[in-house]
């Protein structure tokens, strides 16, 4: 047996030689996964780490080192990979343009984002951790990092941008990602920026189905056996003949960022007593993130953990705390516009999610950098 290009050649009974394409299903498939599986404990060390996943609309400042030594809470041995997924980290109109006319929609990053990836990669050094890509499209910034020690078992790491401001050619909305095979699993973190304002909840839900739908990776997943939504290895047909969204191949899906979802049916003063009285229970109940993915209209498939923090918008600068929450004329009611939601590909996935948002203030550079989501995905 021998495998050359995206076919694997086997010695036929008859004495030639067949070829088989690796993404065709054939009838030895199923019988090869199950046996696979059901051997696998004899040939597979199981190893469960934490990954670290971190949002932050950082409104064009930059923070200072204690804000954001804060922020990433020194990573516990535990932890083996921290996603930092960054919004408005360049909002002005030239770039924005400039972004826009390059076929590279910004790949090639800005001197902000330069300054988010050293600030961040220097403390994350102190903890023995090392980039491994990133990718920033206009205001959007991904990055990933994992511990010296995990670094020889990543590979096929690629990124890719879609946009979803006007015309579908600006990124000051859209969304950017960055996938990875760590050991046998295909990982996928796209970070997301949707449209704002209250009324603009169909526009959201459809900044994510173009996100999911059109985003494309310059190389296609690799891996035989991979468990993922589309079925067989290497196939992403569906039934109808159509292609198989990209990000519905891989293993694990985690979308991060400002999706900008608000509160419906509640006034500012409402909203802001139970804040105050931390009812976050009650204010849960008119988040219209979580209203529209029970109807089944937008990131179907995937899941949140629980939370017990205030929501994360809208703070005013050089406010600290929950003083801090939008007290101008326009009183925007708060809400969790930051999120992280996720997919296990795996039937029965052992997977956690736990949730976090420090608190950032009051900070040596002058600039108050309020709540901002982070999350710990345990069992990799």
């Amino acid at each position: 047996m021998a495998v050359g290009s995206s076919y694997i050649f086997t010695l036929a009974g008859h004495g030639g030689v067949r070829g088989w394409n690796l993404s065709s299903p054939g009838p030895a498939d199923s019988i090869l996964r199950s046996e696979l599986t059901e051997k696998e404990i004899s040939y597979k060390n199981i190893e469960y780490m934490k990954v670290l996943v971190c949002s932050w609309n950082v409104g064009q400042e930059k923070a200072s080192y204690e804000s954001l030594r804060a922020w990433l809470k020194f990573p516990t041995q535990e932890v083996g990979v921290v996603v930092v997924g960054l919004q408005e980290v360049e909002m002005g109109a030239g770039f924005l343009a400039m972004s826009a006319a390059k076929e590279t929609v910004g790949l090639e990053g800005s001197p902000n984002g330069e300054w988010w990836l050293d600030a961040i990669g220097q403390i994350l050094k102190g903890h023995s951790f090392e980039r491994v890509g990133s990718r920033q499209m206009a205001g959007l910034l991904t990055a990933v990092w994992v511990r010296t020690n995990l670094k020889h078992f990543v590979s096929d790491i690629d990124n890719a941008a879609v946009a979803c401001g006007l015309g579908r050619a600006i990124g000051n909305k859209g969304a950017v990602g960055l996938r990875m095979r760590i050991h046998d699993r295909s990982i996928c973190f796209v970070n997301c920026h949707f449209a704002a304002h209250m009324e603009a909840v169909s526009r959201r839900n459809e900044d994510f189905d173009h996100v999911f739908r059109t985003m494309t990776f310059a190389t296609p997943s690799s891996g035989l056996l991979t468990t993922s939504i589309s079925g067989s290895a290497g196939q992403l047909l569906q039934a109808n003949g159509s292609r198989m969204p990209e990000l519905s191949d891989t293993d694990m899906i985690v979308f991060l960022g400002d999706f900008n979802y608000r509160l419906y049916d509640i006034s500012y003063e409402e909203a802001m007593g139970l804040v105050s009285r931390r009812r976050f229970d009650w204010l849960r109940k008119n988040d219209q993130l979580r209203a529209e993915m029970r109807s089944g209209r937008v990131f179907q498939g995937l899941r949140e953990g629980d939370f017990q923090f205030p929501p994360t918008y809208k703070f005013e600068k050089h406010k600290a705390g929950l003083s801090g929450y939008d007290c101008s004329e326009k009183k925007r009611i708060p809400a969790w516009c930051d999120r992280v939601l996720y997919r296990d590909s795996r039937a029965s996935s052992g997977t956690e999610c736990s949730l976090d948002c420090p608190v950032m203030s009051n900070q040596t550079d002058g600039t108050t950098l309020a709540w901002k989501q982070q999350t710990v995905i345990t069992n990799l």
